[in-house]
């Protein structure tokens, strides 16, 4: 599945985060459910929702997995989904919610 095919799913589980801030706590549990098995698409799900939110908890949960692996497929997933609460996000240019309009000339 291709980030165009996925990016309307992430962008319909932000929407509905944003709408209903009364199920934060529940999904903080649930993104630290991600964290902890890292299905497939996981990372792009915390990525995605956490670079709008910036969750204090998942990103200091992330770092603690992050510190206490030394699965190197997971600590490059940790260091990844770390790298989304950031305003320079490498990974954000994939997605259009997160790509500047480029100027025309």
């Amino acid at each position: 599945m291709g980030v165009d095919e996925i990016e309307p799913l992430l962008e319909d589980l932000l929407l509905f985060l944003k709408r209903h801030d009364e199920c934060r706590a529940a999904m903080e549990v649930r993104f630290r459910q991600i964290l902890d098995s890292l299905p497939p698409g996981g990372v792009e799900i915390v990525q995605y929702c956490m670079f709008e939110f910036r969750w204090p908890g998942v990103r200091e949960y992330a770092k603690e997995l992050f510190a206490g692996t030394r699965d190197v497929l997971r600590r490059q997933s940790y260091r990844r989904i770390i790298e989304a609460f950031s305003d320079d996000w490498p990974e954000r240019v994939i997605y259009s919610r997160y790509t500047p309009e480029l100027d025309e000339y």
